[in-house]
């Protein structure tokens, strides 16, 4: 509990803190009391004291204005404080996510025979499904047009147009974006590919008599030399039949988030 003394002074201090607020939350408590005196006072003198009062009717109209602009400022400021702050913690939580990414990039391991060059997606270009992005390297990394670019979680397309500082990126989600695989497990070859139509990828050209099942791993076989061969595709969620029961029909879920891509690599032979 608070003494007397420490209560008192805490009490001053607050008021010199807000010394215009208590001047004028003052006037408004004398306007008030003297309203209410000259209203029990007799007719005679009660034109009188009104006419008295009109400075202090003044004083408590200007008091409120006064008072409302105080309050405004007050909140205004508040929220300013409150905006800085979440700001803050939004750019905190940022940083802390862009920590963890980069501490993925770090282990991430290139393909023998093959060095990787960091890269980060500075737009998604407008074509349908989102099938292509452009990346911050360019001729001037190193680069020539012929290279495969990937996530820290798999394959995510190849470069089809170069300038001296930003390539653009067809990704595997392009309908005219194939890529020779190989069932890791089996050693079973095939194309996989996207279908505008399920917009998934399938893996096409496995006969029916050949063995894929559900969960088994893709790599990039290097057959199609438009990728290098041990790159991690994805896996096969799903197996069925043609119509025809001829040939598989594989879906394939990618291992690179086509919707979370941010910082890739380019796969690059090593000379």
């Amino acid at each position: 509990m608070w003494s007397p003394a420490q209560l008192l002074t805490r009490l001053l201090g607050l008021l010199e803190r807000h010394r215009n607020a208590a001047v004028l939350a003052a006037g408004l408590l004398i306007s008030l009391w003297l309203h209410n005196e000259a209203a029990s006072i007799g007719p005679p003198l009660r034109r009188v004291a009104d006419m008295a009062l009109v400075p202090a009717q003044t004083l408590t109209s200007g008091t409120l204005a006064i008072l409302n602009v105080w309050v405004w400022k007050e909140n205004r400021d508040l929220n300013a404080r409150l905006l800085a702050e979440r700001m803050d913690r939004l750019a905190l939580d940022e940083a802390r996510l862009e920590n963890a990414r980069l501490r993925l990039l770090l282990d991430f391991k290139a393909p023998a025979g093959f060095r990787t060059i960091p890269c980060s997606v500075v737009s998604l270009d407008p074509e349908p499904f989102g099938a292509s992005i452009t990346i911050d390297k360019g001729t001037s990394a190193g680069l020539t047009g012929e290279e495969s670019v990937v996530s820290v979680d798999g394959l995510v397309g190849r470069i089809v147009e170069i300038d001296s500082g930003r390539s653009r990126v067809r990704l595997l989600t392009h309908y005219e974006s194939p890529v020779a695989v190989r069932v890791q497990k089996s050693r079973v070859l095939g194309v996989v590919e996207w279908d505008p139509t399920t917009a998934r990828l399938h893996m096409r050209n496995v006969p029916a008599t050949e063995e894929v099942a559900v969960g088994d791993t893709l790599i990039s076989s290097g057959m199609g030399l438009l990728y290098p061969e041990g790159l991690y595709v994805g896996h096969v969620e799903k197996v069925g039949l043609d119509p025809m029961g001829l040939v598989q029909d594989i879906e394939i879920k990618p291992g690179a988030r086509f919707n979370r891509l941010e910082e890739l690599f380019v796969v690059k032979p090593i000379p």
